[in-house]
């Protein structure tokens, strides 16, 4: 848009220019021309519209292809086990039919645009030297002021035409701007030097839309305390109304009367699925949705060196918990204040491309028998002894050459290596076998991070009585707090899950059986993979790697790929019928440049009327925009043809 936006203005400039220069050429009917080219220029807008409507509707296919196709690239494991090669192949084939459906429809209208451009010049000369040959009768034409004219009317089909489809960039860049300004317009999170959340909401009202305080250097506090006091903990911000799809649930979303609403009344303007515009007559006549709180009057305190377990059923709100404790979720009424630094462990991990020992020490400086022991804790010295180069392995794009324990377990391991003073755990055990989890637990969280505040999110009960505190949530608040003797002995929310547990324990024991004797087969085969793989540290081999440098032909490209391309296209006698149309094109444009020179050789028109050889050049300029548009038209089919067949 930005480059082709100066036509706007830059365009009135030539339009005067080449007019100016065609009415000291052949005077007013000129004027007959221009108006041709104004009422034609309407139809190049509607062109440019209904292709930027199909190219909207064109990357939505486009998008699911690459996210089925991406999926299937990083699960690629799991569709070689499962054999789900054909469906996934249907599936991407089916997104592909559709984004070839409406390719296709946009290669014709483009061929169309195409074709009626080229043409259009000539038909607009024909009409001005008609008006002329009608009025100046007695005129003789030379080829100075033939050919200077109808240059300037192919000049002048560019300001002209280009118009509408300017206005329909403008108008799809509006678009996107829209979406662009509906995030960068959303509430940042601000900090002071103290480390204090700066979150001031306009025009609210008492109580908890307050705004809540987050202060990540509280010194009323200890180095590794964390405290929560009366706090309403929202994944957005509670004030400002949401836009509901009408397929969405509206129960994650409560409501409030519109008149109460009517502070909105300035809301700023949102794309939708994010913020939308409140007017006035919307308020007065439906009901506005807001966030629903997620967690509410949440108080509690963490001493300094304490091992405290968040649990509480699936969609409890144990991760937004744990958003909140990293100011990430919005918070409303009261504060939260901690003291130190934070080491976090999601509950989905994430790994870098780089090392396996840059992704545990992640920027913090190498010391070997820190890192030994983090490692060793984290249950991955077996791991490393497997991996081609140990620990300077290289992980590959979302850690493609790890399995999903692995990552957990990397992820711990960071954290852990990082020598926070609070250490957040989001459920990381629940992705690990039970032996492992329990090991990972008593010699990493436990033992080597002992003296340090933990803060675990888990459903793994058993690991509740070596636990200093314990927050029980459920029913959008915390049920329960305190330590296991205490809370095990009462009839309430933590006794309730520790009963399911065990019942769910109980009634599973070959499945336990079965883990139990899957672990020992994997430690077998592992020790046996040891031993295969133990000369390896006495074998000097380099690292290459697992990203290399791409494979590439380099020089001119060999026929047997333009011979293929024509085979999938349609075949040779189809693709030499193109170039036909090609040559047939280009014929016709030279036919028609001579045309004019044996009608300059002609002025007096002693040969020929002055209306033979209009009417002959106006042939020649339809019948060229008529091999224009079948040019295009057949060139999509191949193009199409052959994108189909390579694909497939």
């Amino acid at each position: 848009v930005v480059p082709n936006l100066h036509v706007l203005w830059d365009g009135l400039y030539q339009i005067a220019g080449y007019m100016t220069i065609l009415y000291t050429l052949i005077g007013w009917p000129c004027f007959a021309g221009l108006i041709v080219m104004i009422i034609a220029g309407p139809l190049q807008g509607v062109i440019m519209k209904k292709l930027f409507g199909i190219n909207r509707k064109m990357v939505t296919h486009t998008d699911a292809r690459v996210k089925t196709t991406n999926e299937a690239i990083q699960g690629i494991r799991c569709v070689k086990m499962y054999t789900w090669e054909d469906s996934f192949k249907e599936v991407i084939a089916g997104s592909r039919n559709q984004e070839l459906k409406f390719l296709k429809e946009q290669a014709y209208l483009r061929g169309f645009s195409r074709a009626y451009m080229n043409s259009l010049p000539v038909i607009v000369a024909v009409v001005s030297f008609a008006v002329y040959a009608v009025f100046y009768e007695g005129a003789t034409t030379n080829a100075s002021t033939l050919f200077a004219a109808i240059v300037a009317f192919d000049q002048l089909r560019f300001p002209l035409l280009f118009y509408p489809m300017i206005l329909a960039l403008i108008a799809q860049a509006h678009v996107s701007r829209e979406r662009i300004e509906s995030f960068l317009r959303m509430e940042e999170i601000k900090m002071n030097d103290e480390g204090e959340s700066q979150d001031k909401a306009e025009n609210l009202t008492n109580g908890n839309d307050s705004p809540g305080t987050y202060k990540r250097k509280d010194d009323s506090l200890n180095n590794g305390e964390l405290k929560v006091e009366n706090v309403d903990i929202y994944w957005s911000d509670p004030n400002v109304p949401l836009a509901i799809p009408e397929d969405s649930d509206a129960s994650s979303v409560g409501t409030r009367s519109s008149v109460g609403s009517m502070k909105s009344n300035k809301s700023s303007k949102k794309s939708k699925g994010v913020i939308v515009q409140i007017d006035t007559e919307m308020q007065s006549t439906e009901n506005i949705r807001y966030p629903k709180r997620i967690l509410g009057d949440v108080n509690l305190n963490i001493a300094s060196g304490d091992l405290c377990a968040i649990i509480g059923s699936v969609g409890s709100g144990k991760t937004t918990l744990c958003s909140a404790f990293l100011n990430e979720a919005v918070i409303r009424g009261g504060s939260i204040g901690l003291k130190g630094s934070v080491a976090y462990a999601a509950q989905v991990p994430w790994v870098l491309n780089a090392t396996l020992r840059d992704n545990i020490t992640f920027g913090v400086p190498y010391e070997k028998e820190k890192y030994d022991k983090v490692v060793s804790v984290c249950q991955l010295t077996h791991d490393l002894d497997l991996l081609e180069f140990g620990d300077m392995t290289e992980i590959g794009e979302n850690g493609i050459n790890l399995s999903g324990g692995q990552k957990q377990r990397v992820s711990i391991a960071r954290a852990a290596y990082s020598s926070a003073d609070i250490f957040l755990f989001d459920d990381p055990l629940s992705a690990l076998d039970p032996e492992v989890a329990k090991k990972v637990f008593e010699q990493c969280i436990v033992k080597l991070l002992k003296g340090k505040t933990r803060i675990l999110a888990t459903n793994q009960l058993q690991f509740l009585p070596q636990c200093d505190l314990i927050a029980a949530l459920g029913k959008r608040r915390i049920l329960e707090m305190g330590n296991f003797d205490m809370l095990s002995k009462n009839n309430g929310e933590v006794q309730r899950l520790l009963d399911d547990f065990e019942i769910n324990q109980d009634s599973s024991p070959e499945d336990d059986e079965a883990t139990s004797e899957r672990g020992r087969s994997n430690s077998i085969v592992s020790l046996g993979e040891i031993d295969k793989t133990s000369t390896r540290h006495e074998i000097e081999k380099e690292n290459e790697g697992l990203v290399t440098a791409e494979e590439r032909n380099v020089g001119a490209v060999s026929w047997q790929v333009y011979k293929k391309y024509i085979i999938a296209g349609g075949g040779t006698f189809f693709f030499f019928g193109i170039i036909f149309i090609f040559l047939l094109c280009t014929a016709i444009g030279l036919c028609t440049t001579g045309w004019v020179s044996v009608w300059t050789s002609d002025a007096n028109y002693d040969r020929n009327s002055r209306a033979f050889y209009l009417w002959i050049y106006a042939l020649l300029a339809v019948c060229l925009g008529i091999f224009t548009f079948f040019r295009s038209l057949l060139l999509a089919r191949f193009s199409v043809r052959a994108s189909y067949v390579l694909h497939k």
